[in-house]
């Protein structure tokens, strides 16, 4: 259906070879084989419509939901139900394949604009996160240092009293300050911790590493023993990428 826009050029509805688009080209436009949008002549191919995308999901989804909850009572335990569970094992394989090769159609040029956008403002933001850790650090130390003077000002004004010096305590009591309250910024007092011999560390703060006895496993099954550990052995499936 041809088309006239306000400067009275005559263009064709037309649809996108490679995202569906629907657009229109005038006749000033250069015709291209196969007709392509604006954005994807560029190389910046949009994602598919929002409608159509959920219509398309949404038939995967339930056919994906059918599928499992027919599997659930799928026999398998003769060599032959071993066989047929393998065929469908490939198919669903070559379904999820799909699903993945549709989903990176979609996502590879979001991903590709998110991490040019932050290429672009990470030096700055980098930048500030810094400025943030060395202010925060800052006041955080001069916060303790007040906080120290302050104590060692209560105790010379309790050493004051008890000597019955009221001028003392007085002067003493005068010297604490106050510490600043900005809007926006407060502070709270929190326990942290540094280790410093390891080998003191008390048995229920230590954490089995898993990934080293997975690697020794791995290599040496059951022949070289861990004290405190099941090793077994299993059956992995491995399946190809589907068809």
């Amino acid at each position: 259906m041809a088309e006239v826009n306000n400067q009275g050029l005559q263009g064709v509805h037309l649809s996108c070879a490679r995202c569906s688009l629907r657009f229109t080209r005038f006749a000033i436009a250069p015709v291209l084989n196969p007709e392509l949008c604006a954005s994807c002549w560029l190389g910046k191919t949009p994602p598919p419509m929002t409608d159509t995308l959920t219509t398309e999901t949404q038939e995967e989804t339930n056919t994906a939901l059918t599928v499992r909850d027919q599997l659930r009572a799928l026999p398998v335990s003769s060599p032959d139900q071993i066989a047929f569970a393998s065929e469908l094992l490939v198919d669903v394989k070559g379904k999820l394949k799909h699903l993945e090769e549709r989903l990176a159609e979609i996502t590879k040029p979001l991903n590709a604009a998110l991490k040019s956008a932050r290429d672009l403002f990470r030096p700055a933001v980098d930048a500030y996160g810094e400025a943030e850790v060395i202010l925060k650090q800052k006041i955080a130390a001069a916060h303790e240092a007040i906080a120290a003077e302050n104590r060692r000002a209560m105790l010379a004004a309790q050493e004051a009293m008890q000597q019955g010096n009221v001028m003392g305590a007085a002067l003493a009591t005068a010297a604490i300050a106050e510490r600043p309250q900005v809007e926006g910024v407060r502070t709270r007092e929190a326990w942290t911790f540094r280790v410093v011999d390891a080998r003191l560390v008390p048995r229920e703060f230590l954490v089995v590493d898993e990934k080293k006895i997975r690697a020794h496993v791995a290599a040496h099954g059951d022949a070289q023993p861990i004290p405190g550990v099941s090793i077994e052995k299993t059956t992995q499936v491995i399946a190809a990428r589907g068809r």
